[in-house]
């Protein structure tokens, strides 16, 4: 924006957005005619290039000197200021003569920064970041008509590079998106119980960063329905022949509104990013960037550098080319009660926050289907309908009892209201039926029942609660909490997250929020840990430190091992 104002640009559009009233105009066009003025010799002639005598006696001479350099507007004001002293009157000043001009908002907008002391030193066109703030704490010693202009006009540009953020993938929200055309949640998580009511998911997640010339192919086809006529950077496919590659690189660089400072950019190997248009028009003008034309090149190029990129994150298949394929480590459960002292292992780099909010989708989750076959038919003959409904809610735990696994309990969830009125719901299969309302009712009072029986039998409510796990009728033990070690004896002292380390039962969710931590080369620690193995493993030494249980001497010590299971001790 600021960059914008400085260049004093024209303003086709933003100038029918924006309605700067007519006074403004006046009040910037008088402080030009006193800037000439003192340019004006009593003899009626002008100092060259219409500098005033004293110039640099006022702190605006700087940018009053740019705005009216080779300005039409200038010499409008210079013959206003001759008739008017022929005359002996004030300047006429038509504001929609000068606006056809070239006076616009960017021109006067430059004025007021001169008074409320934005420069080019503490804000630069480019280098420094997080000037935000600042600008917007300076321009609240404008008056409130310029302020209000101000910030329309800086909310224009946010709303330009959001979109263009929000299409490139970048935008920061808080929580950042694992995003690719292949996200999948690999097996189960390890499992950490450091307390009863906290108990830590590590999940292991792949993403493709690929590209497919098919999907690329599509989005450019796309935007040429709407491009932009006139602009600087064509919307295109093109290549890039840099030292030690084996084929030259290929780019979708797609064009973006005149206001921002960025073009969307797709690779076959990193799918959406963005470039500065500085950048890329350099590029373009040294030869660096080519603009292919050719369809069959274009997709050669591409589905070759595609193939090659189907390797592992951060692997090179040529200079400065990385594989496509990238494995995150997420942290989920109920980490709020050990959140500060996990975010406290962490070591301080360059004042880089080393940690970020993520959210997880699975691209291979299964969509919903149909009932295959009827309830009556799945249902075991002990199912009955209930004749008093309760509250149904989504998210609610239910149980049913299948015919068609044995004598087994299958456990499950209130996915969503169906539009014929009955309610969707998924279970730990991943099967999903439509139940009505009594159906709901009676599998949610036999959820009711297995969750009484599991904290009777010593399982943690909240695992007793998991609406995805599964347990079987008539065996010898009901499924309980299985340690990874059988008990703390004998145990490497060096890795103390396996004392607090169990297996995971249930199923793997699609879908999950929780904690990564940054993969960034450097952070290993002197055992050749990365960032989040380290934090885990520094979280348990404090925790046991601090006289948190290992896994197998939690519940009351009421558990003892048989066989690598475990089972309640009889009384």
């Amino acid at each position: 924006m600021l960059h914008t104002i400085r260049k004093c640009s024209s303003m086709k559009n933003d100038s029918e957005s924006l309605d700067v009233p007519d006074h403004l105009y006046v009040d910037a066009i008088k402080m030009i005619d006193a800037y000439l003025l003192r340019a004006h010799h009593p003899n009626g002639t002008w100092n060259q290039g219409f500098l005033p005598f004293d110039v640099g006696s006022q702190r605006s001479d700087s940018t009053m000197r740019f705005i009216l350099f080779r300005r039409r507007f200038t010499h409008n004001r210079v013959a206003a200021i001759d008739e008017a002293i022929n005359n002996e009157t004030s300047p006429m000043i038509d504001v929609e003569e000068l606006k056809a001009l070239g006076l616009n908002l960017n021109v006067i907008a430059n004025l007021w920064m001169v008074d409320v002391d934005v420069n080019e030193t503490d804000f630069p066109a480019s280098g420094k970041k997080r000037i935000v703030p600042k600008f917007l704490n300076r321009i609240l010693g404008l008056g409130l008509t310029k302020q209000s202009l101000l910030m329309d006009y800086f909310l224009t540009f946010l709303e330009v590079e959001v979109k263009a953020a929000r299409a490139a993938g970048k935008m920061d929200v808080g929580i950042k998106t694992l995003t690719g055309q292949h996200v999948e949640i690999v097996d189960k998580p390890r499992s950490f119980s450091f307390s009863e009511d906290c108990q830590v998911k590590v999940y292991k997640v792949t993403v493709d960063k690929g590209m497919t010339f098919e999907a690329a192919f599509d989005v450019f086809s796309e935007e040429l329905a709407h491009q932009n006529e006139g602009a600087k950077i064509v919307t295109g496919f093109y290549t890039q022949q840099g030292r030690g590659h084996k084929i030259p690189k290929v780019r979708l660089i797609i064009s973006t509104d005149k206001r921002s400072k960025q073009v969307i950019v797709y690779r076959p190997n990193a799918g959406r990013g963005v470039l500065t248009k500085t950048y890329v028009s350099s590029r373009i003008r040294s030869g660096d960037l080519t603009l292919l034309t050719s369809e069959d090149k274009i997709q050669e190029l591409w589905e070759t550098e595609y193939s090659l990129a189907d390797i592992a994150f951060p692997t090179e298949y040529q200079a400065g080319c990385k594989g496509r394929h990238q494995t995150h480590f997420v942290f989920a459960g109920s980490i709020i009660p050990v959140l500060n002292k996990m975010l406290s292992c962490i070591p301080s780099y360059d004042d880089q926050q080393l940690f970020s909010v993520v959210r997880v989708e699975a691209t291979n989750a299964p969509g919903e289907v149909e009932m295959i076959q009827s309830l009556e038919d799945e249902m075991a003959s002990s199912f009955e309908e209930m004749e008093e409904i309760v509250d149904i809610e989504v998210g609610q735990g239910v149980a049913l009892e299948m015919k068609s696994v044995g004598s087994s309990i299958l456990r499950g969830h209130i996915v969503k209201e169906h539009e014929d009125g009955k309610w969707v719901v998924e279970f730990s299969n991943k099967r999903k039926f439509k139940l009505s309302d009594k159906q709901v009712a009676a599998a949610r009072k036999l959820f009711e029942e297995e969750v009484a029986s599991l904290v009777e039998a010593n399982v943690l409510k909240i695992d007793a609660m998991s609406s995805m796990s599964e347990t079987t009728l008539g065996a010898s033990s009901k499924k309980v909490r299985k340690p990874i070690l059988p008990n703390a004896s004998g145990v490497n002292t060096d890795m103390y997250e396996q004392l607090f380390e169990e297996h995971h039962q249930g199923s793997v969710p699609d879908t999950l929020i929780g904690i990564e931590f940054s993969d960034k080369r450097g952070l290993e620690d002197e055992d050749g840990l990365m960032l989040w193995e380290s934090v885990l493993r520094n979280l348990s030494a404090k925790m046991l430190a601090e006289g948190a249980k290992p896994i197998c001497m939690q519940t009351d010590e009421k558990l003892a091992i048989y066989d690598d299971e475990v089972v309640p001790k009889s009384e």
